[in-house]
């Protein structure tokens, strides 16, 4: 009956996070330019004394569909994690406030550390001289 408190916790798995981190993988480029413009939205409000927070709301209705194509084409996300990715972004630019930025801004560095360069398509370049097809 109380079995499940008495198992013991796997071990961290290194790769694990890099996995994750991969699938739910935000371009760097795209958080570095949400964290800057949440910034400039939050001086905007903050001179405003909250005038312009309907502005913060707008901006991240509208920046779901950039960040989204940018997802789809950059890292071959399909429409619907691509979408949702946008949307999650949008919400924590919507938010009058320069705090969920820093959300943002963690998630780029995470996946920029967790994605692993592409390895090249096409041929091998063959770097020791020998002709391996024995000509």
């Amino acid at each position: 009956m109380l079995n499940h408190l008495n198992k013991q916790p796997s071990p961290s798995d290194p790769d694990r996070f890099a996995a994750t981190s991969a699938t739910f993988a935000l371009h760097p480029l795209t958080a570095l330019a949400l964290f800057a413009l949440d910034h400039m939205l939050a001086v905007l409000e903050a001179i405003s004394f909250g005038l312009f927070a309907l502005a913060s709301v707008l901006v991240g209705i509208l920046a779901i569909g950039p960040v989204s194509a940018i997802q789809r084409r950059a890292y071959g996300d399909d429409r619907a994690l691509a979408v949702a990715k946008g949307c999650i972004v949008g919400l924590l630019l919507a938010v009058p406030s320069p705090l969920p930025s820093y959300l943002t801004a963690m998630w780029g560095i995470a996946s920029f550390i967790a994605t692993k360069p592409r390895p090249p398509t096409g041929a091998a370049i063959d770097t020791d001289g020998f002709d391996r097809e024995g000509k």
